[in-house]
């Protein structure tokens, strides 16, 4: 786990990357763990 500074710095980082680089999302997604939205759209779940 994460410290609470550390998540603040990253998420600083994210937002600057994602703004300039949208790509870059993704990354932190699969960083972060957090399930991807992308997989869950295709697996028919959102729909």
């Amino acid at each position: 786990m994460l410290s609470a500074r550390e998540e603040q710095i990253l998420s600083l980082i994210e937002q600057e990357l994602v703004f300039e680089h949208p790509r870059w999302a993704m990354r932190f997604d699969r960083l972060k763990k957090k399930p991807s939205r992308r997989r869950r759209r295709r697996s028919g779940d959102d729909a």
